[in-house]
């Protein structure tokens, strides 16, 4: 045998050598693939598996004033999985979904279906549903973010919120001081579209092997709806939602937050130590209007505090639940819905912390609109009791 058959032969031995170690009959045959993956992992095993980190937000920025690049959401995380293991895109048996019982009469301490957190924003909702839907720990709840997301109403985006056509140029003075209520069409149409939404987020949710949806419901998207909060809350129950969380917190502290968040782009925080403390130009504004606008989010909340369509709903204070520890008002959370999970380290944090005489330019025009009405609480320092709104309404 000549050198060069000799050669050949060896050739061919690697060749084989290395289709053995790749094979199923192989040294790396130990080795999982996708493929060969027990069937009876469900997707919530492969979500946990993945390499993905929490919360929502990198701890370090990309360059000094940006906001933080976001990770991925649970959600984001499970179709990561799937698209890694596509053999677990299977449908899951979810008897979750089929349980509509409660221990107790009331219905207290029972997660029955999907929970609306509703709020104004800017009030401590983000870091509130971060600790809820942190991780997997509990499968019957998922934090899926918005009920309605600013969006164009595309195909592709079926969480766009569309007011009934005839009501469509109501003003909020219309709806709230002229007494505008809902015609059974314009219920109907309501319902319908939210009954759609939660329809395709529960068959979304299925495949995830989740239970129910905790949703964000801000009060401006009601007003976009043009309906009144009492109108809005019967569709809400009548399209399904079981749960109602109430958030609320000083009109003027969100307000000067909102400020803040647009002056400086972060609307999020992750790092405690990069708190922005004051605005470089405090705010000026006409607070007769204010005052005004601030008077009609009172009867919004008391509607809301009050309605039947809820009867077991729970109320939360930013500046009590929340404001020194979250993790108030997350626990106030999981025991009204009957959750027994680990608690959660903090992860998000506030954003601004700023005394309100360094806040507004003319504090003291504000403070003469605010006093002596039931308003001028907020012009207390922020981390006290705050009194819920108490306006009577019809509803």
């Amino acid at each position: 045998m000549n050198r060069q058959d000799q050669l050949f032969l060896c050739f061919l031995l690697i060749v084989a050598v290395v289709v053995l170690l790749n094979s199923d009959l192989g040294w790396g045959a130990d080795k999982a693939k996708p493929a060969q993956l027990d069937k009876k992992l469900s997707v919530n095993h492969a979500l946990l598996a993945y390499p993905a980190q929490d919360p929502y937000y990198k701890e370090e920025e990309a360059e000094e004033g940006l906001q933080p690049e976001p990770r991925p959401t649970q959600e984001g995380r499970r179709r990561q999985a799937l698209y890694a293991h596509p053999e677990l895109a299977i449908e899951p048996e979810n008897p979750l979904l089929a349980v509509d019982e409660c221990p107790t009469p009331s219905g207290v301490g029972c997660l029955k279906g999907p929970v609306v957190l509703l709020h104004q924003g800017r009030c401590g909702s983000s870091v509130l549903l971060d600790m809820l839907g942190w991780r997997v720990q509990d499968i019957r709840l998922l934090n899926d973010g918005e009920l309605f997301f600013p969006a164009d109403p595309t195909p592709e985006v079926f969480r766009y919120l569309e007011p009934w056509p005839p009501s469509k140029d109501l003003t909020n003075s219309q709806l709230y001081e002229d007494g505008h209520k809902a015609t059974e069409e314009e219920m109907a149409f309501h319902v319908e579209q939210l009954k759609s939404i939660l329809k395709r987020n529960e068959l979304q949710l299925m495949k995830g092997g989740y239970g129910f949806p905790i949703l964000s419901l801000k009060l401006y998207q009601i007003e976009n709806a043009k309906m009144r909060m009492d109108d809005y809350l019967w569709a809400l129950a009548e399209a399904g939602i079981k749960h109602l969380v109430v958030l609320h917190r000083s009109y003027l502290r969100v307000y000067v937050s909102s400020k803040m968040a647009r002056e400086t782009g972060r609307f999020s925080n992750s790092d405690a130590a990069k708190q922005v403390h004051c605005p470089e130009v405090p705010f000026e504004d006409d607070w007769v209007y204010r005052a005004n606008v601030w008077r009609r989010l009172d009867k919004e909340y008391s509607m809301a505090l009050t309605h039947p369509a809820f009867p077991n709903r729970l109320t939360l204070s930013y500046e009590t639940d929340i404001y020194e520890d979250p993790r108030v008002a997350a626990r106030m959370v999981n025991t009204f819905l009957g959750r027994e999970v680990d608690e959660v380290p903090l992860q998000m944090y506030r954003t601004s912390d700023c005394p309100l005489p360094e806040a507004i330019a003319d504090f003291d025009a504000l403070s003469g609109v605010l006093r002596g009405t039931s308003l001028e609480y907020m012009l207390e320092p922020e981390g006290g009791q705050v009194p819920l709104p108490q306006v009577e309404v019809t509803v």
